[in-house]
């Protein structure tokens, strides 16, 4: 709890990985990929009131039951355990369970993606206070694009390069340290307020979630891997192996 308001953590842990074949079982020195998460979560278990597995796995609900007591590992539908499934569905079947089974309702729900498993340790608790301190519906951590910009981008079109923000000061944003900042949501954290989901207002399912009123807060850490390519794993083991010898 974090000033009177019940926080559910939720950490979806689909099974079905295409690039990396059971990437959430996958070991990093000794541990699943997702006991990174999982500890992490629990180490913040002073402000968070429920942790929640979801997973349409067996083995990862297994894992989840065997070594964490303060877990609840509950199977997701198949329905909601597609490739092409978004967030809102295992975010409604958690809420749906603890309404429903242990009769608990939730103020604040906070998502932590197992395939980020380098955290900062005070994050949680910055998004926490970023929601209050901005008024805001929702926190998503976040950093700062720098090497792969914009400004810097382009798209094929009729087989030409084409730039995607039409820029015509190209030459004044030559050098990196001249771009203006631009943000990209980095999966380390997304924390929200229940009540964006039973807001008519809110149309589709990014709003249902993050509301009209989503901000940010900027991840310090210069370590940022999302695991989605083995090379992305390859980093995140080569980083946590050496940190923790």
């Amino acid at each position: 709890m974090y000033k009177n308001k019940k926080i559910l953590a939720i950490i979806p842990a689909r099974s079905g990985s295409k690039r990396i074949k059971n990437k959430n079982l996958k070991k990093i020195n000794n541990k699943p990929l997702i006991h990174y998460t999982l500890e992490y979560a629990l180490n913040n278990g002073k402000y968070i009131d429920k942790f929640f597995l979801s997973t349409d796995s067996k083995k990862i609900s297994k894992y989840g039951n065997k070594v964490y007591a303060n877990i609840s590992p509950i199977l997701r539908p198949k329905i909601i355990s597609k490739d092409k499934s978004g967030d809102i569905g295992f975010i409604n079947h958690a809420l749906n369970y603890y309404q429903k089974v242990e009769n608990i309702t939730f103020d604040i729900v906070v998502i932590f993606r197992p395939t980020t498993p380098i955290r900062e340790k005070n994050l949680f608790l910055n998004c926490l206070k970023s929601l209050e301190k901005n008024n805001a519906s929702s926190v998503r951590s976040a950093k700062n694009v720098k090497h792969v910009h914009p400004y810097w981008m382009y798209k094929i079109k009729n087989n030409k390069l084409t730039e995607v923000i039409r820029n015509k000061n190209f030459f004044k944003y030559y050098q990196s340290q001249k771009l203006p900042s631009f943000f990209m949501h980095d999966g380390h954290c997304d924390v929200f307020l229940t009540k964006n989901l039973l807001d008519k207002k809110n149309i589709t399912d990014m709003e249902k979630i993050y509301g009209k009123k989503m901000t940010y807060f900027k991840n310090k850490q210069e370590i940022s891997i999302n695991i989605d390519e083995p090379f992305d794993f390859f980093a995140a083991r080569t980083f946590l192996e050496g940190f923790i010898k």
